[in-house]
């Protein structure tokens, strides 16, 4: 059998240099008793308990008879920026949710999770309609989930001297907890609804809204948010051009939405609109070339000729 040594193909060496010997000790990730003897990560523990006491995640109380408190450890790790140099030393409080109990302390725990077959269909759309994507990340984004059950949790090691036989309840949902994922979903899901926006029928992780004016489309993946759309400005030149223009940004987004559905193998009907200007849907019957029509000769092209083709329905619908 031919290997490499054989060949003469070896892994290469690496060597410790003096500037790996001088970073070595401030980026190594400690425990917590070599923690709190640092300046640098007991630093770091105090801005996450202080984060957590101005977020009012819990309320100190004393544990209730037949109750159990679940326990907590500190998580370090050295954060770096993205050409590899260290940018500060993070310390996470997490609950113990291995500590939990299904039916006592969490019920539900599953959150969606936005499909890879979703992910590339929305990337690919907004670069081939030239769409700006803009990547969101939500600094401690499971603290904005409210909680349902009641959970006890342990005081957090090294800031349990004051209030010494209290627990704490939580009020959010801390990291590590078997329903945190679910409550911050929640969370944010019926924020965005408040703004109008609408979960997909073939991915609830990608919430949808359309107007006439703009679309706007977000992947959500845990705490992790794209954001991409058209905000579409009507700047038409007539008022049946204006109404047209709506028309048309609403048929473009209702093909997309019907071509998505398919791709996911999911059976759809032909969709009819109802629309309650004359002029537009008249136009959109007959594409007839006007002088005063040229500056969107395009859409109207498109538009006419998905409804020839039997691909969408425009009804006229007074006011």
């Amino acid at each position: 059998m031919t290997t490499r040594a054989k060949v003469g193909i070896f892994k290469p060496k690496t060597y410790v240099t003096a500037a790996d010997i001088s970073t070595y000790d401030h980026t190594i990730e400690p425990t917590v008793k070599e923690a709190l003897s640092k300046p640098e990560w007991c630093q770091a523990m105090k801005d996450e308990y202080e984060a957590l006491l101005k977020n009012n995640t819990w309320s100190l109380v004393d544990l209730p008879v037949g109750c159990k408190a679940v326990g907590c450890r500190w998580v370090f790790k050295c954060k770096y920026n993205a050409y590899g140099t260290f940018q500060k030393h993070k310390a996470r409080l997490v609950a113990k949710g291995f500590h939990q109990r299904e039916g006592f302390d969490f019920t539900d725990t599953f959150s969606p999770v936005v499909k890879p077959t979703i992910v590339r269909v929305v990337l690919t759309l907004a670069l081939t309609r030239q769409w700006h994507i803009h990547q969101i990340d939500i600094n401690n984004a499971f603290l904005h989930g409210a909680l349902k059950e009641s959970v006890y949790m342990a005081q957090p090691p090294g800031f349990n001297t004051k209030h010494k036989g209290k627990v704490c309840k939580l009020n959010k949902a801390i990291y590590g907890l078997k329903q945190a994922l679910r409550s911050w979903f929640q969370t944010l899901s019926n924020t965005l609804f408040k703004m109008g926006f609408k979960p997909a029928k073939s991915d609830t992780s990608l919430l949808i809204r359309i107007t006439p004016h703009f679309t706007l489309l977000l992947l959500i993946y845990v705490d992790d948010i794209i954001v991409t759309g058209n905000l579409f400005r009507i700047t038409p030149h007539s008022s049946t051009g204006a109404k047209f223009r709506s028309l048309a940004a609403i048929i473009t987004e209702l093909l997309w939405l019907q071509s998505l559905l398919s791709e996911l193998r999911i059976p759809t009907i032909i969709p009819k609109i109802y629309y309650d200007n004359l002029g537009a849907v008249l136009l959109v019957a007959n594409p007839v070339m006007h002088s005063r029509m040229k500056h969107f000769k395009f859409d109207l092209y498109f538009v006419g000729n998905k409804v020839i083709e039997g691909a969408i329905q425009v009804i006229h619908l007074p006011a």
